[in-house]
Parts: C-alpha cells; structure tokens; sequence
C-alpha cells in the first residue's frame, strides 16, 4: 500500500504543478475571484470560456500549433510523398482536459487521448494523418499506435489512418455519437471514459453540441446550415440527427431532453439568431446568474485574453507554454513565482530526421533537450513535470533520458535553481571553466546560457576570495545572500582544484572578484550585487 500511496501522490504533484502553469486554471481563478463564483461552477464557466475562444473565435490558441498534412482525398491510396497535395491542420498539441484523465485513469488513458485527439482534429479539417506523423507527435511506436487504436476500431469508432488495414475501415460513427448512443442505452458514464478516453469536461461539451444541434434541427434548419452555423461537420451533425431520431421513444432520452431543454438555447424571443458572443452572454445570465453587466465584463476579460495571445509572435510549430522564470529562488511556492509565457517548437525537421516507427528513445531524447534549451534561452525553466506532461510520458522517463545521457546538463528547474540532490550542474560549468575551456565551449556543452555560466563564475569567485581571506562559511553564506549547501559545493569544487596544475586558472578566478569589486566600489551607495539581496529587508 505504500508505493500506491507515493505513487498516487507523485501524480498529484505533477498535475498541480502543471495546472497551475495553464491558461484554464488562469480562467477558473478569475471566475472565482473577480466574479464571485463558486468552485465547481467556475470550472465549467472556463470550458465555455475556452471553447468561445478556441471553436467560435477560432483562434490559435497557446496551446495549439499547425501541421502540414496529408488530403483526406488520399486515404489508403499507395501514391509516392511528393504527389500527395497537403493542407496546414490546426492541432492541440496539449489541454487541460488532458490531466483529468490522467488522475482518473492513468498515464496510458491520456496518451491515447492524445492519439485520438489529433486523429479527429485532422479528419475534421479534411485532412488525414499517417503513422510517421503520429508518431512524431505522440512519441509513441506505430506498432503502440496501432494496437491501442484497434480496441476502438473494432467498436466502428471512426478514426481513420493513411493506411490502415481493411478490416478497421468500417468505421461509422464518432466517437461523441457513439458515447451518446451507449449512454443513452445505459452503459455507465465511467465504463464509456476508461474505454473511450475523454474526459468530463469533453461530454459537458458533446452534451452541448447534441441539444443545439436538435433544437436547430427542430426550427426547421437543415444540416448544412447548422454545421456552418456552429462550425461542426457536416458527418458528425447528420450523425446527431439520425441518432436523436432513433431515441424517440428512450426514456433516458427525453429525461435528457426535459433536463437540459434550456441550457444552451440559441434563440431569443423574437426567433432571431445570436452570435457567439451574445449566446456567450446569453448563457452567462440564464444559467449562471451573471447580470447583464457582470456577463460584459467577463466577455470583455477573454477579449483582452485573445488580443494578448494575438501580439505573440510565433512560427506556425510553435506552442506557448508559462513557465517557472529563471530569476526565482528555490523553496518558493509555486503560486508566488512569476510564470513566462515562453515559444517552444514543437516539432522540426530534425524530428523527422531521428524518427524511428519502432523506436522513439531517440525522439524522445531530442525533444526533451529542444523543449529545455528553448525555454531556457527565454529565461524560464521547464521542471521533469512539465517535460513529463508536454511529451506525455512518466516522469521516471525523463529521469532514464537524462540518466543516460549524463555529459549533456539540461538546464531544466532543478539544476538552474538547484532544487534536489542532483546539484551537479554548477560542479559540471565550474569544473570545464578550470579545465581551460571557453565561455563558448561551455555553452556548446551543457545548453546554459552565458549569462548563466557568468553568474556561476562570478559567485565561485566570491566564494574562493571571501574563503582564502578565512571567512567562515557562515558568514560567506550570509554575505552572499545564497545557502550554505551552494556554499560548501564551491568550497569542495576550490578545494578539489586548489593544486600546482591549475593555478592559473584560479588566478583568472581571483582576478574575476577584483574586478567586479573594482566595478561595484567605484558605484557609491551601491551594494556589491548578489546572487539574492538580503539587506533590502533590513533597510
């Protein structure tokens, strides 16, 4: 019961660690606090909040990035790559959604829900995705793709690959068609998630898909037209159709029916159609209780959301993620640390150049290196929950890659502020820079910045002169404003290296403090500057 336990807990950590980084969480403490909403009702003004901005508004969000793609019209066709025609498919490439699954059922309902995700992204785009791209994405096997894929392919699920077998083309209906349908036959809630892999948040969203779809159909629209009005396929709402037509006489159906009539009515009084925003507002009144004022107002705040989103400039691979900013200091709770929104690339060219179908370790091992140089480069750190979340893996797998690969120093949350036992990124830049290599070199080596591998240099000679004047170390540890562990690890490195061989080396060390005292006395009224400022307190 014990490793449970730790486990359970482990999983607790790393999705609050990477909730609190993201957009929606953002959204949910806004509700909370500046509208006065309760807890769970704020979560669900969020989903809408999101799907206003992401399906109505229809904007690349942070968390989305495009993807050239094969033509649907190509499906199962054996045509060379260069006569294939391809088109940009807008993806998600991470969602908040996303860690609800895998709080309720596991690491591998998650991935797959990734899978998913990006396949029905793509066809309804007219587009179609392939092994190679899929994997590429996923960081999973096509073999793994392929068998967590026939589960749902044998049920008639349509989720189409280039090239999958002929006995998994008959796929008929969606899979939101086909979750309504067993629901409404009585297949529990729970069994339709663990199986199909969606979370709460995603039936809420179907749910509302369905009953505006049957109260469109009833006014009398046609199914072209309320596939443009709310920008669904046109597959997918003849599907609503014809399932609401065979459920005339199911109980649980019209239970749902009477129970939800009102809940997303498109129409006002008069007959006459909303927009976005006014159905937006329109809901906010009806089934939040917002006033008229009140519902303007958050509007307003998810325009000023979009407008921000909108400055960002990125490449169409890129994704934004917030991440932790390189300035703050070990043992600060999350909640006070300042989040950077920061571009990460999610794929290059060079992904497809190690791409493997039977093995990803190496995709793997490149992306984890790209997603913390990048994010570092732009002064913040990505921690091993964040690399374990945005690649879909167990953390225990970031922890093997860079086990592994022990001569690269991956500049990630830990080793930047030295959070953990590991702290051997300062012994690693240090001891290179005795060892006679350049600035340029170091950088080359372990992905830190020269800024970084600066303020490693400096402090070590602060350390080693305030030593060799027979400091204690406790006083250096207050004057420097740093701990005592960062202390004694540059004493163990100085102590290491204080030999014949490396005298010039550590000359060019006491040469660094004389400067930079130099520099910062000839600045009157000025402390000499510290890795953390202590006297601020005390003035």
């Amino acid at each position: 019961m014990g490793r449970i336990k730790v486990h359970r807990q482990n999983i607790n950590n790393l999705i609050q660690s990477v909730s609190s980084k993201s957009i929606y969480q953002w959204l949910v403490i806004q509700t909370r606090t500046r509208f006065g909403v309760a807890l769970q009702e704020a979560h669900v003004i969020a989903e809408k909040a999101e799907i206003l901005i992401t399906e109505k508004w229809n904007i690349l969000t942070e968390n989305q990035f495009y993807l050239q793609l094969p033509s649907k019209n190509a499906n199962h066709k054996k045509r060379s790559k260069d006569q294939l025609s391809y088109t940009p498919a807008k993806l998600t490439a991470f969602d908040h959604s996303d860690l609800e699954l895998y709080q309720q059922y596991g690491l591998k309902a998650m991935q797959n829900s990734r899978i998913v995700r990006f396949i029905e992204e793509a066809y309804c785009q007219d587009t179609l995705f392939s092994y190679t791209e899929l994997c590429l994405l996923t960081q999973t096997t096509a073999k793994s793709i392929r068998e967590r894929m026939i589960p749902l392919w044998n049920l008639g699920i349509r989720l189409p690959i280039n090239g999958m077998g002929k006995k998994y083309r008959d796929h008929h209906l969606f899979r939101s068609t086909f979750a309504l349908q067993e629901h409404f036959s009585g297949i529990s809630l729970t069994h339709l998630q663990s199986t199909l892999f969606f979370s709460n948040s995603l039936w809420r969203t179907w749910q509302c898909q369905f009953i505006q779809i049957i109260q469109k159909n009833q006014e009398g629209s046609n199914p072209t037209s309320i596939a443009e009005l709310l920008r669904l396929p046109l597959e997918l709402v003849t599907e609503y159709i014809n399932l609401a037509l065979s459920l005339k006489d199911n109980s649980r159906y019209h239970e749902f029916i009477s129970t939800y009539q009102n809940y997303t009515s498109l129409t006002n009084q008069k007959g006459k159609h909303f927009d976005c925003n006014q159905h937006f507002i329109f809901d906010l009144e009806i089934n939040h209780n917002f006033s008229k004022a009140k519902s303007r107002l958050y509007l307003n705040m998810l325009r000023e959301l979009r407008d921000q989103t909108l400055q960002i400039s990125r490449k169409p691979n890129e994704v934004i993620y917030y991440a932790i900013s390189s300035n703050e200091s070990p043992g600060k709770a999350l909640s006070e640390c300042q989040l950077n929104p920061v571009q990460i690339p999610w794929w290059t060219d060079e992904d497809f150049q190690v791409l493997n179908l039977d093995s990803t370790r190496n995709l793997k091992w490149q992306k984890i290196m790209r997603f913390s140089s990048k994010v570092h480069n732009q002064g913040a750190c990505l921690n091993q929950s964040d690399l374990a979340f945005l690649l879909g893996v167990h953390p225990a797998v970031i922890q093997k890659q860079m086990k592994s690969h022990n001569s690269i120093l991956l500049p990630t949350r830990g080793n930047v502020a030295d959070i953990g036992p590991g702290m051997t990124h300062i012994e690693k830049i240090l001891e290179l820079f005795l060892q006679g290599y350049t600035e340029t070199e170091i950088v080359r080596r372990t992905g830190h910045s020269y800024s970084s591998i600066e303020n490693y240099i400096s402090m070590f000679s602060r350390v080693v002169s305030l030593l060799e004047r027979s400091m204690p170390l406790p006083l250096i540890r207050q004057t420097l404003g740093c701990s005592m562990k960062l202390v004694k690890k540059h004493v163990s490195i100085y102590n290491r290296y204080n030999t014949p061989d490396y005298q010039f080396m550590l000359m060019q060390v006491r040469r660094i403090f004389d400067n930079l005292s130099t520099k910062n006395n000839s600045k009157k009224n000025e402390p000499i500057p510290t890795r953390r400022s202590i006297w601020d307190d005390q003035k």
